[in-house]
């Protein structure tokens, strides 16, 4: 989806809603999946509520609103989908897409460049380019008087309640049942998906919950390895033995072709220095072009065993692999001294 605002306020796009209400009020361009509501359910919520209805909603995207004259941009509650903008010859510039934005007109960001270098990704609203922006979690973004303004609707906070054995045991139920429905709302909004699968507590986590809890019948799993038979004590041979436990379909696929030439300029050309380096972006081609699936479970490192000691923030991010600028220090025979010293 591609927005124009211009300096008088008015909204250009050439795309067509995903769903309007009848009057054509409300217009919803969707990018990703809702779990909770289906079209018609979305615009009355909007229509009736306004765009702070958005408290009401749960899934995986990115919602361009358009409410009569106001334009807004409504993110999820775990960013995991991203809009950027642009305000370029005092025009703004709006998409999902930032390939989208007129990225010739807009000077390098040194910000961007030193945090994808130290990171592998970008942090807060940054990205390549000084101009363009990205969204953040669980915002709304509206435009109003020529300037876009946004908000936070869903914030958490964590506490640190005295500890007894029979918290502990509620909070674990807590937890499983929380996963459990997470799982069951994903798949209850699919048509055809599939589960990226290792022997890792993550991926084994959902794998479990489908088969046991869900009892999901039209699942698929597939697995990376570098090579085309991969040994016995492998990620992929385990995986495919768990699959075959729960009597689904398993397949094994290359996850590097090695052409590494290929594989830097293909990592770059779509993760547009906004994601880490995709070592299996080759098996991700591989699932593409097959077009077996419609939506692809994947694990998360969310349960790691760190133990953080109490310091500086620095500390603290560093522990988690999240550093600042001196991050680079490394590369500093590979940057010109000016632009090292600006980064």
């Amino acid at each position: 989806f591609v927005f124009t605002i211009d300096r008088q306020g008015r909204i250009n796009t050439s795309n067509q809603a995903t769903v309007a209400s009848q009057d054509r009020k409300i217009k919803i361009f969707l990018n990703g999946v809702i779990y909770n509501h289906n079209g018609d359910q979305l615009v009355e919520g909007f229509y009736l509520h306004g765009v702070d209805y958005i408290n009401k909603v749960e899934g995986s995207f990115i919602i361009f609103l358009i409410d009569g004259t106001g334009f807004y941009i409504l993110t999820d509650k775990v960013n995991s989908k991203k809009a950027f903008y642009a305000c370029v010859d005092n025009v703004w510039h709006v998409s999902n897409d930032i390939d989208a934005l007129p990225r010739d007109k807009c000077q390098l960001s040194l910000d961007g460049i030193a945090s994808y270098l130290a990171n592998g990704f970008m942090l807060n609203d940054l990205t390549l380019f000084r101009e363009i922006k990205s969204t953040k979690l669980a915002r709304v973004y509206g435009y109003k008087n020529g300037e876009l303004f946004s908000y936070p609707y869903w914030e958490f906070t964590f506490s640190n309640p005295p500890y007894s054995a029979d918290q502990y045991d509620k909070y674990q139920q807590e937890l499983e049942s929380l996963l459990i429905q997470s799982v069951k709302r994903c798949y209850a909004a699919v048509s055809a998906a599939s589960l990226s699968l290792s022997a890792g507590h993550d991926s084994r986590t959902i794998l479990g919950i489908l088969h046991d809890k869900i009892k999901a019948p039209n699942i698929s799993c597939f697995s990376y390895a570098l090579e085309e038979l991969p040994g016995k004590d492998t990620d992929a041979a385990l995986s495919k033995k768990l699959a075959e436990q729960c009597g689904y379909p398993h397949q094994t696929i290359r996850s590097y072709q090695g052409n590494l030439v290929d594989h830097l300029k293909n990592n770059a050309r779509e993760g547009k220095c906004l994601s880490n380096f995709c070592g299996e972006l080759d098996a991700w081609h591989h699932l593409a072009a097959a077009g077996q699936f419609s939506d692809v479970f994947v694990g998360d490192e969310c349960f790691g065993r760190i133990d953080l000691k109490l310091g500086s923030k620095r500390d603290i991010l560093a522990s988690v692999s999240i550093t600042d600028a001196a991050g680079i220090r490394g590369m500093k025979s590979f940057i010109s001294k000016e632009i090292y010293t600006q980064m």
